[in-house]
């Protein structure tokens, strides 16, 4: 721990260390010299369990790389911290390029199932969705607690969570895409539609305005 400038006690903890070829012992001993309260295990790819007896919390955790950055592919990372047990993601996704978003999605699913701790480049995603989005007037977003809600000419549409586009499930929607799956947006909150095409702008943008006529008319402030 340590005192910052307004005199408040602070814990200093990594939440992605990678292995590398480091046995668990050598990392844990080089976090404790360089005065860590707590660490997280995050190797490429290969669980690293956080139940190991250590002077400083030792937290268990993963990283997870999806496609491949070129001019035609994108790639993704995202790193899955405290989790209980082994998601078990399949090794073979991290060679999908065409299909990178979807499994980035998958992921992030299956690492909130044993975890709520995900970090995750959710403006990385946002701004990809705003770019979808573009051929759209209006389209405006929130930040909030982490999350991004995004407004169309003015209502509420739905929003970005840990990386998925969820719109409101009006009937409208449920109707334009028939075979989509209910999802919370975060534990508490009410069901989502996910949208699973974001690679075709047309298809977002005929979604869209097909939901806005039944979507709310934004509050009035008092």
């Amino acid at each position: 721990m340590f005192v910052d400038l307004k005199g408040k006690t602070r814990i200093k903890l990594s939440l992605h260390t990678p292995m590398g070829k480091r046995s668990t012992d050598e990392v844990i001993e080089d976090c404790i010299e360089h005065g860590f309260d707590a660490v997280a295990l995050t190797s490429p790819w290969e669980y690293q369990d956080g139940k190991n007896p250590y002077s400083i919390k030792v937290l268990s955790g993963c990283e997870y790389s999806v496609g491949e950055l070129s001019e035609e592919y994108e790639a993704f990372h995202i790193v899955g911290v405290g989790m209980t047990s082994d998601p078990e993601v399949p090794s073979a996704w991290r060679d999908m390029k065409k299909t990178a978003k979807q499994k980035l999605s998958e992921i992030i699913k299956m690492i909130k199932i044993f975890t709520r701790y995900i970090m995750a480049s959710s403006k990385k995603y946002l701004e990809f969705i705003l770019e979808q989005l573009s051929g759209l007037e209006e389209i405006t977003y929130r930040a909030m607690m982490g999350e991004y809600i995004l407004y169309y000419r003015g209502k509420i549409i739905g929003g970005i969570y840990d990386d998925r586009l969820l719109v409101k499930p009006v009937k409208s929607a449920v109707a334009f895409m028939p075979d989509a799956t209910f999802e919370l947006p975060y534990e508490g909150a009410k069901e989502m539609l996910l949208v699973d095409d974001v690679d075709n702008r047309d298809f977002l943008a005929k979604l869209f305005n097909a939901m806005y006529d039944e979507l709310p008319l934004p509050k009035k402030k008092r």
